[in-house]
């Protein structure tokens, strides 16, 4: 009996040895500023933020999947519409109310028309909604309680 409960411990041990245990593994990190209010990830590994910085000053970046700038731009009460890795919409009432398309070399074009409002949800209105992940991994928030700043960071599922 001895020896048969030795083979099973045996066996076990070095089952779980040759199993591949896996953790998510931190990728990149982008500065969300003082505050990132909305993340949405563009399913190929780059995402879309909006942050503020201490000065209430509103920015929104759009990262490719290596954590480089595509975009970027002083916003007031903006809201990611729509972020994939080929385009952004998203709307901005810094000058007017507008929603603006964003191609993936960074150009902009202007959707709405010179003499309309136009409207996503706004930071005024409610907090948007934020999509952290897509199929090969996610974005967390790091805060740096010491000195109030944050940051966005890529995790792969590996």
């Amino acid at each position: 009996m001895k020896n048969f409960t030795f083979i099973v411990w045996l066996c076990i041990a070095v089952t779980a040895s040759c199993i591949k245990i896996s953790a998510a593994t931190e990728e990149w990190s982008v500065d969300g500023q003082q505050m990132i209010y909305q993340v949405a990830a563009d399913g190929k590994g780059g995402c879309v933020l909006i942050r503020s910085e201490t000065n209430s000053v509103f920015s929104i970046l759009w990262v490719d999947k290596k954590g480089a700038e595509i975009y970027e731009a002083v916003v007031s009460n903006a809201s990611i519409i729509s972020c994939s890795n080929k385009q952004l919409v998203y709307s901005d009432n810094l000058n007017d109310s507008e929603i603006v398309q964003v191609d993936s070399k960074g150009g902009t074009t202007k959707i709405s028309k010179p003499d309309e409002e136009a409207y996503g949800s706004y930071l005024g209105n409610m907090m948007p909604s934020t999509v952290m992940s897509d199929k090969k991994g996610f974005f967390a928030v790091k805060m740096d309680v010491l000195i109030s700043r944050q940051q966005l960071v890529r995790f792969s599922n590996k």
